[in-house]
């Protein structure tokens, strides 16, 4: 690399304009402040995608194309994208400092440039694109309206679908950008059947899907491929490669390829030697390689008793990317390669023009970059990571002990996203918070461990209380508490909370402790308890007891595996039909506030991330009409909800605070 000197075109005055990254957002007095350019994470690079008029990278003269190699003195290298953000934006008026590598003539020149940050207007999307609608692919039982964008963040509420995949992916957000329309993909099988088809139609609804299933006696590879270029396929996945001869698929693979054809793989289904180097060819050529992910997030496959690798040898394994296999008994593993090759034919829809590896590269750079900590080769957890006690934020020590990869994305592949997380905005918390924060309302959550001095709880605690020998001054806090206490307060920020950790020398020893807990919450007078037991304790009668007595003396209680109806206790559940056999309230089990990489992907996901989204709503209801009762409260979260599927009814929290505000106890 050149010595870094002032490049010509990043130097001069510098004036104040400002927008918010990654996208713009269409408000010209917003609190946030940037420098005006469209980003992305490439090989590792912070890349300007696109460069805004009249701001100060135009002025200063920013590229596509340039790199960003540190911001305010720190590197951005191989960070995670919104880690990147996080530095580039800021107040309006702020100076921010920038490391800026271009090359020039196959040369790298860099710059140091100084702007000032401050806020713009953003360009407005095309009608087209304003226009799109949610849903379309898994067909919700509510159509979506039209969708309403500031710039690529989506401000409009967005439904998921209820179904498992869709929601992993996050799939209704990239539905209100594209739906493959115009794009042909190709499924390449050994034999017959449409069951592949089947799984990528969902995902790109309005493309077009042509099967090519040849004998292996007739099998040409050089012809194949002309068949489906010929065809004006511009995605090829092949969802089988254990059954083809290897010299027969790499040259089938190289052709495509050649033709610049998006080709999709499944990485992971052999240990044999020869078919593991295979793929890595294939991966050397410009496949993109999936691999497969079970509902918790993780390489493994989970039994009743046991954890098993779904491919021992996966870490010998060149994989671009992760997708689930789907929920049981639905578990197909070509689902993650189908559902890719689905994602790369929305990438196509919004840019026509992109070739085969710049689609390969949209796909892999943004996907979620995480690690697991279950040993991918014993199935056990292996705890090699430090833990801060004030951010929680885990920090693997041992990098052979932990397992990182990159999950399919398919908002992210598209540039788009939901202004708020979306766990917030498909419960349309940005609309009740124009009404209420949950201000005036104290939350009893009751769990196993707590870091009380977290940044987004310090201010937020009015007591804590413990049960049993461990207290919340331990060095040794248990993440759980943690978490819930913070999705809580995601939902209703402005609530105060009462962390209440329970611990016993055994587990037939905590029932009777966390019974303590909800009777606890009834002497506090507090408005909510927020409970993520395991239903192994809801068969002990004295907690359920307790449960009833907290309900009945005015504390409404959320705890999913509350086994019946109960007037006040509100039993969450998923958002995607899986166990429920009656309506229960759903909610997203993926969508911490945390960006990804904070914590081993385990406890990214689970049941327990529902209980304090519900118990938030019912803060901000309780906060609006401190008179309403529990009963009252259940059955306005209840009757303002919206269904999808067929048991699965999604909360307004928007409808629910206006109904609370004009409710008037009997």
């Amino acid at each position: 690399m050149n010595k870094a000197r002032s490049h010509p075109l990043l130097s001069g005055s510098f004036l104040l304009i400002s927008l918010f990254l990654y996208e713009p957002m269409a408000m010209a007095n917003a609190a946030t402040g940037g420098i005006g350019v469209r980003v992305t994470m490439q090989d590792g690079w912070l890349t300007v995608v696109s460069v805004l008029a009249d701001t100060p990278a135009s002025r200063a003269g920013f590229q596509g194309g340039d790199r960003i190699a540190t911001i305010n003195g720190q590197s951005v290298r191989h960070v995670d994208l919104g880690d990147a953000l996080r530095l580039l934006i800021g107040p309006p008026g702020e100076k921010v400092t920038l490391t800026v590598v271009r090359v020039v003539e196959e040369n790298a020149v860099e710059s140091q440039v100084t702007l000032t940050r401050e806020a713009i207007k953003a360009e407005v999307p095309s009608p087209r694109a304003a226009r799109r609608t949610a849903g379309r692919g898994s067909v919700p039982t509510k159509k979506a309206g039209n969708v309403q964008w500031h710039g690529d963040k989506i401000v409009s509420r967005v439904l998921p679908y209820p179904d498992f995949v869709s929601l992993f992916i996050r799939l209704p957000i990239a539905h209100a950008a594209a739906t493959g329309q115009g794009v042909k993909i190709a499924v390449v099988q050994r034999s017959e059947g449409d069951a592949v088809a089947s799984t990528i139609q969902p995902v790109a609804p309005d493309a077009e899907i042509r099967g090519y299933a040849l004998p292996s006696h007739r099998d040409d590879a050089r012809q194949l491929s002309a068949t489906i270029t010929d065809a004006g396929c511009r995605v090829a996945v092949v969802p089988d490669p254990e059954a083809w001869p290897d010299d027969t698929l790499i040259e089938l693979a190289k052709t495509l390829v050649s033709e610049r054809l998006v080709v999709v793989m499944p990485s992971d289904l052999s240990e044999d030697a020869d078919k593991i180097a295979t793929v890595n060819t294939l991966h050397s050529m410009g496949v993109v390689t999936v691999g497969r992910l079970d509902r918790q997030s993780t390489v493994m496959q989970r039994g009743r008793t046991e954890t098993t690798p779904f491919n021992k040898r996966i870490g010998e394994i060149e994989t671009d990317v992760f997708s689930t296999v789907g929920l049981e008994p639905l578990v197909d593993p070509r689902t993650p390669a189908a559902t890719a090759a689905g994602v790369a034919a929305l990438v196509l829809e919004r840019w026509p023009d992109l070739t085969g590896p710049k689609v390969r590269s949209k796909i892999i750079d943004s996907a979620r970059q995480v690690w697991q900590a279950t040993s991918i080769e014993t199935g056990q957890w292996r705890p090699s990571f430090a833990v801060d006690p004030v951010t929680t934020r885990y920090t693997p020590t041992d990098d052979k002990a932990v397992f990182r990869f990159r999950v399919l994305d398919a908002a992210a592949a598209l540039g788009v996203d939901t202004e708020i997380p979306w766990f917030l905005n498909m419960m349309n918390c940005h609309h009740a918070w124009e009404i209420t924060r949950g201000q005036g309302v104290t939350v009893v959550v009751t769990d196993q461990g707590f870091h009380i001095k977290h940044p987004d709880l310090v201010d937020h605690i009015k007591a804590t209380k413990h049960f049993g020998p461990r207290t919340l001054e331990g060095p040794h806090q248990n993440f759980h508490g943690t978490d819930m206490s913070r999705i809580l307060l995601a939902v209703a920020p402005e609530a105060k909370i009462i962390p209440v950790l329970c611990s016993a020398p055994n587990m037939d020893a905590l029932p009777p402790r966390i019974a303590k807990s909800f009777d606890f919450a009834l002497e506090q007078e507090a408005d909510v308890i927020t409970a993520s037991w395991s239903g192994r304790f809801n068969k002990n009668e004295g907690l359920l007891a307790a449960v009833r007595r907290a309900s009945d003396g005015g504390v409404v209680v959320s705890w999913f595996h509350y086994p019946e109806s109960h007037p006040g206790v509100l039993r969450s559940s998923f958002t995607y039909a899986w166990w429920n056999e009656e309506p229960r309230l759903g909610f997203a089990d993926r969508f911490l506030t945390d960006p990804p990489g904070f914590h081993p992907v385990e406890i990214e996901a689970g049941l327990s991330g529902t209980a304090p989204q519900a118990a938030g709503i019912a803060a901000l209801a309780k906060s609006i009409n401190p008179a309403l009762t529990p009963k009252h409260i259940e059955e306005l979260v209840v009757e303002n909800t919206d269904a999808i599927g067929d048991t699965i009814l999604i909360p307004d929290a928007y409808r629910i605070v206006r109904a609370a505000r004009e409710k008037r106890p009997q």
